[in-house]
This record gives C-alpha cells, structure tokens and sequence, in this order.
C-alpha cells in the first residue's frame, strides 16, 4: 500500500497525486539523458512495494509540461531535497547529471538550473 511521505504544496489536487505515483506514463530519473531539465512544479515522495516485495521510497517529480520523473536513487533525493530547502517555496528547475563510480557502477543525480 502506498504512503505518501512528503509532497511539494497542499494545493496538489487527487490528479496530481494519481499521476506522480500511479501512472503508467511515469518515466525513470535514470532513461534520462545527462543535461536533460524539468522545471518541477510538484514533487512527492512516497513508500510503496516494489515487484520483489519490498518497501522502496521514491521521489516523483512533474515537470510544467505534465511529464512526470520517477527515482528511489539515494544520491537524487538528497540532492534534491538539498535544493528544495535551498529554494524555500520558490519555482526551481534541475537537470539530472550521472555517471559511473570508481566501482563502475552507475548513479544518477541532480543540479540547480
């Protein structure tokens, strides 16, 4: 069962909630290319179960255009969170920027624009 943990406004209607966690059409943070920018105009971050049975937190974001960008990366959500309390309310856009670690393992995170 999904728990919503955190979410961007109390303005945020039902629909909003329904695409940023259950729609088919959520995209991953990590298909993104390097570079590529959402201007999020609302944000949640819930606990649902994932197909192994286990509880996962993921941080959705909706770009002004409807798109909505989905990530459980823990390098992510703390860089996002770090720009949400940095921006304090104000209309923000990032980019997502990843690589690979020394280990050769890929990771994704995120910029201020």
């Amino acid at each position: 069962m999904m728990e919503i943990i955190k979410k961007s406004d109390e303005t945020m209607t039902k629909k909003d909630i329904f695409m940023l966690t259950k729609n088919q059409s959520i995209r991953t943070v990590k298909s993104l290319s390097n570079g590529t920018k959402i201007n999020v105009c609302h944000w949640v971050e819930f606990k649902d179960t994932n197909a192994s049975g286990e509880i996962v937190e993921i941080l959705s974001m909706m770009d002004e255009d409807g798109s909505c960008y989905a990530t459980n990366s823990k390098a992510f959500k703390e860089m996002f969170a770090d720009i949400v309390a940095i921006m304090d309310g104000e209309s923000f856009t990032i980019e997502k920027l990843g690589g690979k670690t020394k280990a050769g393992r890929d990771f994704v995170t995120c910029g201020l624009l």
